[in-house]
């Protein structure tokens, strides 16, 4: 299953570029969000099955969400506190607390 992750995807950015983080485009944040979730939704509308890896601001990435929820089954994973906590079907389960959740010890 592909792994898509948007710090990998801001790497490969940057060193296209081949300047530091801060002499970069002031968008580029945006630019680096936009292709990571056209990537993510490219997959699932082929109907293929990915892990998606992101730390975003509740405001970059709840607009996006709804988008990903039509296309796919989906489990949100939050890692707070030194614990993983996980939720079925979207965002409305991560603020009512609705979700499926799990525990799991290794």
């Amino acid at each position: 299953m592909p792994l898509i992750s948007r710090d990998e995807i801001k790497e490969g950015y940057v060193n296209t570029y081949g300047l530091k983080h801060d002499e970069l485009p002031t968008n580029t944040n945006g630019l680096v969000s936009e292709l990571f979730f056209g990537i993510v939704n490219h997959y699932l509308e082929g109907n293929i099955s990915v892990v998606i890896e992101a730390a975003f601001q509740h405001h970059v990435w709840e607009p996006k969400i709804t988008k990903i929820i039509e296309l796919a089954h989906a489990l949100f994973c939050d890692r707070r506190y030194d614990t993983v906590f996980v939720y079925h079907n979207g965002a409305e389960s991560y603020y009512a607390a609705r979700g499926f959740r799990g525990s799991l010890k290794v």
